[in-house]
């Protein structure tokens, strides 16, 4: 297990904590060792269900808790781009002028309404988090970000709003600048699955546990169910395609597990990182793989040291394969997990394109259109819009989009086109593209030779004068 832990003050009770520890550790080691049941015993045989395997890594994962990241409220329901440069989250901390310091309790202490929150990281350091402004964030509480590839759009739940008349209870929100624009529903199949599951459970609408959105924006997957005895929720993982609402499909649920909280790789199919409620008390994250077709794949204990006695929950990874975060107690956690088994990543290589476009007239950032375009065809892979402000953009590609055209565009300035062609290797393959957009030369309108001789002569009658 990890020796990463809650910090205590030294003394008895620390030694104390110490030695229950070592205690429950070698006991559930033991009891792995002779392939005794380490999970709840009325799950063991509950729709043909086997103790899920646990995932041995071949070398060292180390863990650190991102203290700049955390308060004492907590953090939970993770979101990252693939390049690793944005973090979003829900955090109970409150400090905004809307914030409800009586919302709920966690752990039998009252805490604020959810906002949502992120974090830019910066060289290898996390800056000091920001919340979305009160466009976004309400003091009945917003939560389950999903943040595009890009960093521009982020998806959300929000129950306080009118979700029943306005599409909810899934939003999103595109960043124009600095300020987040006014929310917009999902609706369609996202709605009308909520607005039944209400119906069928006497007009209260499933409880949620995660939500994810596949980078083009295209489909989307929750996990909710029915709210059961105790902690134990029924949950399914409901495929949705946001382009065309009027359909979806569930995937097989999953009855016992207490969360799950679905994560989309960039370029591979979404997992289900459930959570599982441990003879000692700790949530353990697990994954399995969700396929084309809905069916779910093995179901994998992820193993030490991302799983301790703790509560353990809420994984994502960077595109690379090489960075984890997760959240330990409602407090989030970073793991290195370069040297970690391969089965832990399910996607071997991502392709990415990203930069800065500037305006060359003020060399600042400004706000274009970007087309991708297959080099042989000419058919628009994928199209996207930098920042107004910082000129920043990002898309994700197909890994078999090896040749490609980028065209940028917006009026006034010069067109831009430029052709690549790529080598794919294993993690992410980040494409750096800084484009400056260059305004059109004003053409010099030639005189007749006449007239230039009969300007120099002035000049030059002009300049003796002077003198």
């Amino acid at each position: 297990m990890s020796d990463t832990w809650p910090t205590f003050p030294d003394g008895p009770l620390k030694d104390k904590i110490k030695e229950a520890r070592r205690e429950l550790i070698a006991q559930q080691n033991a009891q792995i060792a002779q392939n005794q049941p380490v999970y709840p015993q009325n799950t063991q045989n509950q729709g043909g269900f086997k103790v899920p395997r646990i995932l041995q890594h071949p070398g060292r994962i180390r863990t650190e808790r991102l203290s700049i990241l955390n308060t004492t409220y907590r953090e939970t329901n993770l979101s990252i781009t693939p390049d690793g440069r944005y973090l979003f989250f829900m955090s109970g901390r409150g400090q905004m002028p809307w914030s409800n310091p009586t919302h709920t309790t966690y752990k039998g202490r009252p805490e604020h309404d959810g906002d949502i929150w992120f974090s830019q990281r910066q060289g290898k350091q996390w800056q000091y988090p920001r919340c979305l402004d009160n466009s976004v964030n309400t003091y009945n509480g917003e939560d389950e970000p999903n943040i595009s590839p890009d960093g521009q759009t982020v998806y959300f739940q929000s129950w306080g709003r009118s979700w029943e008349q306005e599409g909810g209870p899934y939003y999103q929100a595109r960043l124009s600048g600095t300020r987040w624009s006014q929310p917009t529903a999902l609706g369609g199949g996202i709605h009308q699955f909520f607005m039944e599951s209400a119906r069928k459970n006497f007009y209260q609408p499933y409880a949620t546990d995660g939500a994810t959105v596949s980078a083009d924006g295209k489909i989307f997957i929750v996990a909710a169910g029915p709210t059961m005895t105790g902690k134990w929720i029924s949950t399914s993982a409901a495929r949705m395609p946001t382009d065309n609402g009027l359909t979806y499909s569930d995937c097989p649920s999953a009855p016992w597990a207490t969360n799950a909280l679905p994560f989309w790789p960039p370029t591979a199919n979404p997992l289900l990182c459930l959570q599982w409620l441990r003879r000692w008390g700790g949530l353990d994250i697990f994954k399995t793989v969700i396929n084309e077709d809905g069916s779910v794949g093995e179901v994998i204990n992820v193993g030490a040291p991302l799983n301790t006695w703790l509560d353990d929950y809420c994984l994502v990874l960077t595109a690379s394969g090489e960075d984890a975060y997760f959240v330990r107690e409602g407090d989030i956690y970073y793991a290195d997990t370069r040297e970690a088994s391969p089965e832990l990543r399910p996607f071997s290589a991502t392709l990415m394109i990203a930069g800065t476009i500037t305006d060359g007239r003020s060399q600042k950032g400004t706000d274009a259109r970007i087309i991708i375009k297959n080099a042989k065809t000419g058919q628009i892979i994928a199209q996207s819009q930098s920042n107004t402000a910082s000129g920043e953009y990002a898309i994700v590609l197909p890994t078999g989009e090896t040749q490609f055209v980028q065209d940028v565009t917006k009026e006034g300035l010069l067109p831009f086109s430029k052709s690549f062609q790529v080598q794919i290797r294993e993690g992410l393959n980040r494409i750096e593209s800084n484009v400056t957009l260059n305004a059109p030369q004003v053409a010099v309108k030639n005189e007749p030779e006449g007239d230039q001789e009969a300007k120099a002569d002035v000049g030059e009658k002009q300049g003796l004068k002077e003198q």
